[in-house]
């Protein structure tokens, strides 16, 4: 006899526009990506669900292209985007309006270039650390092309739940980005003549340290990686990539082995 399945209610998250709209006050109209004042535009990005300290949360991520002007230079690899957020926690699942909103920072942070940010890696998932002073450190799986090049990496957040925060904090934080692989194969050649083909991914683990609630972070490498001209070389398990964090640039940075 086949058992009955039962279906576990899952409550959906605020929608990408509500997002948009609590963050920057501007309708559009249910579209996730829109000009917002003097040519930038506001685009949501990402969406989360997390649980910390017993409350369960949903955050939407957006940023903002730069404001454009007559004689502004086009797009370039400086030209970063402005990160956002709004946040909601989950406070009556069986009611109609289920979620209640936390808060939305209309800036928490800059990354990406030519007015994109890094492009969420949807076939790997996002991952978490619950430091010891309460806050959440999370990692989104993203990818660039530089020179051709597909980049892999994570994309760190932390965020701080305190009702009251110094001035010059933000409840969430844009801390860094974290290399973990790349893929040449759109520029490379099989006989190395102008390029060798290479591909790599690491796999990201957190590191707790002593004295500290902020974990350092370690990228094992997996794959092949160029090692000089037309040599290409196994990656192994000395090939380690270390990121320390720097309380006061507020950021993570690749540690010197």
């Amino acid at each position: 006899m086949e058992k009955a399945k039962t279906q576990e209610h899952v409550v959906e998250p605020p929608t990408p526009d509500s997002v948009l709209y609590l963050i920057y006050q501007k309708d559009g109209d249910g579209a996730t990506s829109y000009e917002i004042a003097n040519g930038a535009w506001a685009n949501y990005w990402y969406g989360h669900r997390f649980e910390l300290d017993g409350k369960h949360y949903f955050t939407g991520f957006a940023y903002a292209t730069r404001e454009i002007f007559s004689d502004d230079a086009g797009p370039g690899l400086e030209s970063e985007v402005s990160l956002s957020h709004a946040t909601f926690e989950l406070t009556d699942e069986s009611g109609a309006k289920p979620w209640t909103f936390v808060g939305a920072e209309p800036y928490i942070g800059k990354f990406g270039g030519y007015d994109k940010g890094n492009a969420v890696d949807e076939g790997r998932e996002a991952q978490e650390f619950k430091t010891s002073d309460g806050r959440l450190l999370l990692a989104v799986p993203t990818w660039s092309l530089q020179s051709g090049v597909r980049i892999e990496s994570f994309d760190m957040f932390v965020y701080n739940p305190a009702e009251e925060l110094p001035v010059d904090e933000h409840h969430w934080t844009y801390v860094g980005n974290v290399y973990t692989g790349e893929d040449n194969s759109a520029a490379c050649d099989d006989e190395g003549v102008t390029l060798s083909c290479v591909k790599s991914l690491g796999k990201l683990q957190f590191v707790s340290r002593d004295g500290d609630p902020m974990p350092s972070l370690k990228v094992e490498l997996e794959g092949t990686a160029i090692e000089g001209p037309g040599k290409v070389k196994e990656l192994s398990t000395s090939d380690v990539v270390e990121y320390g964090y720097d309380a006061e640039a507020k950021s993570y940075r690749k540690q010197d082995k």
